[in-house]
């Protein structure tokens, strides 16, 4: 159906690495946890669809699936590239990389030819800054914000048009949002809504899944499931 333009319930899934942690840590999703959220996605007819297209809902109307989900991942770590890609891709899923320009090709996280293999696949790639600085104390917002794009765009040769503040910090100060503004078309941070506005929308509300879900706690925070038995 076409939905828009105007106000999408889509509710936005933020993850970091796909692997065993050595200690239980929230950044950590377990494969094991996260195929079981992928099959239960499946199972309650969700389709992921990529940031480009929720934002173009909201902006000018677009056609949506009966139930859409964004799925995200922060920083560029291997194990989105080793672990969640396979699963994802099991399902017909797509998610969308949000880099540290910074961090392209160091140890423990993807290179330029594992993303592009990504962006191949229907991925899609957005800015999380050039060094992961918390945006409100950085000496440099140039760098960080309109610069990491401008690295990203040339070492991969895709488009880089949405944002994701580091940390979730920095949408209540006017410098640095004008700043995404000018160089993004949208942006994310981090919150509970699952109404995606025009309001919001260099702004918009991703839920972390966090180590240690069942898959009751992660339908919680969903609009469309049925928690398991």
């Amino acid at each position: 159906p076409w939905q828009g333009p105007g106000p999408i319930v889509c509710p936005i899934l933020l993850y970091h690495r796909i692997a065993e942690p050595p200690f239980p840590n929230d950044y950590y999703v377990t494969p094991a946890a996260f195929r079981e959220q992928m099959q239960a996605l499946n199972d309650w007819g969700y389709t992921a669809i990529p940031i480009s297209l929720l934002v173009s809902a909201i902006t000018e109307g677009a056609r949506l699936p009966e139930k859409p989900v964004v799925i995200t991942f922060d920083d560029g770590d291997i194990t989105v590239y080793t672990t969640a890609f396979p699963i994802l891709r099991q399902f017909g899923f797509v998610g969308v990389n949000y880099l540290v320009a910074n961090r392209l090709g160091v140890e423990g996280y993807m290179n330029v030819s594992q993303l592009q293999e990504l962006a191949a696949a229907g991925w899609e790639v957005g800015s999380h800054s050039m060094t992961h600085a918390d945006l409100r104390t950085s000496p440099d917002l140039d760098r960080e914000i309109r610069q990491s794009r401008l690295v990203l765009e040339a070492a991969l040769g895709v488009p880089v048009e949405t944002f994701a503040y580091p940390y979730g910090l920095g949408n209540d100060n006017e410098s640095i949002v004008a700043r995404v503004r000018a160089n993004y078309t949208a942006a994310l941070g981090l919150g509970p809504y699952l109404e995606q506005n025009f309001d919001r929308l260099y702004y918009l509300a991703r839920r972390p899944v966090l180590y240690g879900w069942d898959l009751e706690r992660f339908a919680y925070f969903l609009p469309w499931s049925v928690p398991a038995p």
